[in-house]
């Protein structure tokens, strides 16, 4: 098929129809409002703000009233599940033109991609439901659906980039996109890269299992780059997620396992919360070098071994409330939420701060002496100032987060009570309270833009990762699963540390596989590269 959209002058692409025959019928509006909805799109974003928009933007009052079908006949054509499908990718990045159709209508293809590209604005604008008159909001699936226009400008870039850069940057940005096959995920990339590997991608259609086709993909694509820059680390950052196929070489993404559920939250990885630091991570800025180890599916890697493992802590327990739960049973979910994150944060910073207060049973070795300011920043990956908020977190706020948490704690009895005896959720009784202390209380970690609660969703940066220590007193996080004795490499040319484990194998060679990226305080910055430990080849596997 990419041979056909390749040589056609024009492809159609086919919308589907709306849900109903009424927001349908509204299709023919909807076409003519999509230049007002790209100038209100650019509206909607605060003066001097980049991309920051303001919060309940009024809308043109066209837009605003167009009622319930009118904006199901938008979403239709601007939040369709074509632009999340892997085969819908090559159509229309490699078409000379496109056509977008809805039933009798056509749409042109600049128009959509500027509708698209801006389309998660809408979530913020207050629009008016037609059969009440009362305020309404538009909810879309969150996905960047904008995915299969920055394709098709990559596809259609007229300079060479090499070393497969644009195979890997493609791949990258196609692991939110849907499939059925696991095989569709790396044969619906190679038709739009032929000129990148020639005949070497046709050898892929022969593969013998889908862990075989990972792996040999994987494989052309570090021969290709060499880690030659940070889209590698992207691309092989995404082999640490929670669920994968049997038979994966550690370093070896799973590509099909790409639902929410596979992945590690809120970051996937150290490399998406890279952007967010200032300035950004670079753990090793030493020339890379790379190699094939002596089996198929191994890689070797150089850089430095220059820790170990020797403290593991619990992942933080954070399980708020999920939209889905019926009305009613969200407050006592909230509140036990919240109890959870204030006494694992409690937990955790007397073992690595007050190591001499653990119980005189348990016979590790102490966590070497490590600084407050230290221990707070990693909680946080270091990330300390808050975009949606405008917040700057501080030493300061940790400690009216652990001070308002004791109060918190001090408290929940009695809420529990108050809940027991009225069936009511009891911050919401006018009189729940006398007590103007504990009021605050409940207001630090109930409304979303104080720095406390703030600061408490930001715990979530660990979830499915663990807080570890290293015999060499640093203090950091990594994918939940290390052990005591993993060691902490720093590999050349790499954008973040990493944990790896020692395999026990047969040959006199010794081999590794990844646990996963790290945060790790004090190796963020290239400080790796002038540690007097020597440079080693490191066989993965």
């Amino acid at each position: 098929m990419n041979r056909i959209y390749g040589k056609a002058d024009r492809v159609l692409a086919w919308l589907g129809l709306t849900f109903t025959p009424e927001s349908q019928a509204f299709i023919p509006r909807a076409i003519e409002l999509l230049p007002l909805l790209i100038r209100e799109f650019a509206r909607s974003r605060q003066p001097n703000s980049g991309m920051k928009l303001t919060p309940n933007f009024k809308v043109d009052r066209q837009l605003g009233y167009l009622g319930r079908e009118g904006w199901e006949a938008i979403i239709h054509l601007i939040r369709n599940s074509y632009f999340r499908r892997v085969w819908m990718v090559q159509e229309i990045a490699l078409a000379k033109e496109i056509t977008f159709l809805c039933g009798d209508y056509e749409i042109e293809s600049h128009l959509m991609e500027k509708a698209v590209f801006d389309s998660w604005h809408i979530t913020r604008w207050t629009l008016i439901d037609l059969t009440n008159g009362m305020p309404m909001r538009v909810t879309v699936e969150y996905h960047d659906d904008s995915t299969v226009f920055f394709v098709r400008d990559m596809i259609n870039y007229d300079g060479h980039e090499g070393n497969g850069h644009k195979t890997i940057r493609i791949a990258n940005l196609l692991d939110e996109q849907a499939c059925s096959a696991p095989q569709d995920r790396v044969l619906g990339i190679l038709g739009m890269v032929e000129e990148e590997f020639g005949n070497a991608s046709e050898d892929l259609h022969t593969h013998s299992s889908i862990a075989d086709l990972y792996t040999r993909f994987s494989t052309m694509l570090f021969e290709a780059s060499g880690l030659t820059d940070v889209h590698w680390w992207y691309y092989m950052s995404m082999a640490f997620r929670k669920n994968r196929i049997e038979g994966l070489p550690s370093w070896v993404p799973d590509l099909h396992h790409n639902r929410t559920e596979d992945k590690r939250h809120v970051f996937d990885s150290m490399m998406f919360m890279r952007g967010s630091s200032d300035p950004p991570w670079k753990a090793s800025s030493k020339p890379r070098k790379a190699a094939h180890g002596p089996r198929p599916g191994e890689i070797v890697l150089r850089g430095k071994l220059v820790d170990h493992v020797m403290h593991v802590y619990p992942e933080v327990p954070y399980s708020f409330p999920d939209r889905t739960d019926p009305p009613g049973t969200t407050g006592m979910k909230w509140l036990s939420a919240v109890t959870a994150v204030i006494q694992w944060e409690r937990s955790l910073s007397v073992a690595v701060l007050q190591p001499g207060t653990l119980s005189p049973t348990d016979h590790r070795p102490a966590h070497p002496p490590l600084s407050a300011d230290v221990y707070w920043r990693a909680l946080l990956a270091d990330l300390t100032a808050d975009l949606n908020t405008g917040t700057q977190l501080t030493h300061d706020t940790w400690r009216e987060f652990q001070e308002q948490g004791q109060r918190f704690l001090a408290v929940v009895p009695k809420l529990k009570s108050l809940k027991s005896e009225t069936g009511i959720d009891p911050w919401d009784l006018p009189s729940w309270t006398d007590s103007e202390e504990e009021r605050e209380t409940m207001r630090c970690f109930r409304d979303s833009k104080h720095p406390v609660a703030v600061f408490m969703v930001k715990l979530s940066f660990t979830l499915d990762h663990q807080m570890v220590g290293t015999r060499e007193g640093r203090f950091g996080f990594t994918c939940t699963g290390a052990r005591l004795g993993d060691v902490v490499c720093v590999f050349n040319n790499s954008v973040s540390p990493f944990v790896i484990r020692k395999v026990d194998e047969m040959d006199d060679r010794t081999r590794w596989r990844f646990v996963g990226d790290a945060y790790v305080d004090g190796l963020m910055y290239g400080e790796a590269d002038a540690l007097a430990v020597e440079e080693e080849n490191v066989l993965l596997m």
